[in-house]
């Protein structure tokens, strides 16, 4: 934050006075423009700003967040595959999809985000839908995979919708490629059909 002393002497410094004969406007717009904040720099008294620090931390906050889905994706797999042991794939993905929602609809109201959905937009409205529609088919099709084979496999199999979704970002996305992306992709789709054929 831009430190009070230095305000109080840019003030100073501009305001008339018996001793400030010279008083000029325009060194005092001068000395106001010129004296902005700056992101790391080291004030009068001895403090650094962090705001890049603070932009640091939320730009690597991602990370947390992605780590945490892969957790409870795991998770996901595992509890799955118990919870449909002798019950119907679509029935248990009825009940799952009811959790779900019942869980998504308390934290936005915990948070006070419904007053938002009048924002939503007819174009954000259609692909939202047909993204439901996916992840219901998706779903549907993962419990039955439990029901008939082990977690263990299903699951890896499960992950090459990542290699999907880098082949659909490129085409109809237009998101750049680079050696990385290919690399990676290559290599998730090698090891979930290695672990799933082994």
């Amino acid at each position: 934050m831009f430190p009070l002393s230095d305000f109080v002497a840019s003030a100073s410094a501009c305001a008339p006075s018996p001793d400030n004969d010279n008083f000029s406007s325009a060194k005092c717009g001068q000395r106001a423009l010129t004296t902005t904040y700056e992101p790391g720099r080291k004030t009068a008294s001895g403090q650094t700003t962090n705001l890049q620090a603070d932009n640091m931390k939320d730009s690597q906050l991602w990370i947390a967040f992605a780590l945490g889905s892969a957790l409870f994706a795991g998770l996901t797999a595992i509890l799955g595959k118990i919870g449909v042991s002798g019950l119907n794939s679509n029935l248990a993905t009825v009940i799952r999809t009811v959790v779900i929602l019942l869980f998504a609809g308390t934290l936005v109201g915990a948070r006070g985000e419904w007053t938002g959905i009048d924002s939503v937009g007819p174009k954000s409205w259609l692909f939202l839908i047909l993204s439901g529609l996916a992840t219901g088919a998706s779903w549907l099709c993962y419990y039955r995979a439990l029901q008939l084979a082990p977690a263990s496999r299903v699951a890896p199999l499960d992950k090459l919708g990542v290699v999907v979704a880098i082949v659909l970002g490129v085409l109809f996305l237009k998101e750049p490629v680079s050696v990385k992306l290919v690399l990676g992709g290559a290599l998730i789709a090698t090891g979930a059909v290695l672990i799933a054929t082994i």
